[in-house]
């Protein structure tokens, strides 16, 4: 008979015991710790970040594994009786994370703004755009820019 291991919720800083092995769940609204046992081989935990704040998860000598924020998750397993093994997935994106990534503003970096709006431009040799006339080619980049040239 398979069973489900038992699901530890945390809401403040803490540290994990060998009999929460498993699913950890952190909701909390300000920034938490959980700090690791001591490893010992077949030893794993699930952390799940819920709440608001951020989640560090670190070793029992206060190294830094990995920061969870709201909807990601960290699976941490005993490499040896000595050290961890972490693999870290992201959860869902924030409005605001995807609106960034669409306009190209990143914190990190930014892309170029594009030339014009994503039309094509076709000129011919007596300035018409697209099937209409204009006076000069800075009027047909003016229509298509929305009015911006």
């Amino acid at each position: 008979m398979i069973r489900q291991k038992p699901i530890t919720l945390k809401e403040a800083d803490a540290t994990l015991t060998y009999t929460e092995m498993g699913d950890v769940v952190v909701n909390s609204a300000t920034a938490v710790t959980i700090t690791l046992p001591t490893p010992a081989l077949g030893l794993w935990y699930r952390v799940s970040s819920v709440g608001a704040g951020l989640v560090t998860i670190e070793d029992g000598s206060e190294v830094e594994i990995t920061t969870l924020k709201q909807t990601e998750q960290a699976m941490v397993w005993a490499a040896s009786t000595s050290a961890w093994w972490m693999s870290k997935g992201a959860g869902a994106m924030t409005k605001a994370e995807i609106e960034a990534v669409l306009v190209g503003v990143i914190s990190s970096h930014s892309h170029a703004e594009p030339i014009y709006g994503g039309a094509a431009l076709f000129v011919d040799e007596d300035l018409s755009c697209n099937g209409g006339s204009a006076s000069s080619t800075y009027e047909i980049f003016e229509r298509i820019n929305g009015g911006e040239a």
